[in-house]
């Protein structure tokens, strides 16, 4: 919850500033296809907007254990590749050094 509430802020004023500007375009182009965009993006960041503040954080709280289980598992894939493979370390063009 306290990751909410710190980017709130940033998030209602980019998608406001994105929203505000999409409908300005949609209200003032003379040009029917550009007035579309216009409405069509000013419709979409306020969408995201409210996802984004609702929807996504009831997700990911929802799938914590999993997404941390895959993380894990992740990790330990990562790690039996460094120990089998070893990294390598590029020296020159064609030239390759096992540390």
């Amino acid at each position: 919850m306290a990751a909410i509430s710190k980017s709130t802020l940033s998030i209602l004023t980019s998608g406001g500033i994105l929203t505000v500007v999409g409908y300005l375009l949609f209200f003032t182009s003379s040009i029917q296809a550009i007035s579309q965009v216009g409405r069509l993006v000013g419709r979409g960041a306020l969408l995201s907007m409210v996802l984004v503040l609702s929807l996504l954080p009831a997700l990911l709280s929802t799938f914590d254990k999993q997404i941390q289980k895959q993380q894990l598992r992740s990790a330990m894939r990562k790690e039996k590749r460094r120990l089998r493979y070893g990294k390598v370390k590029v020296k020159g063009e064609n030239d390759h050094e096992k540390v």
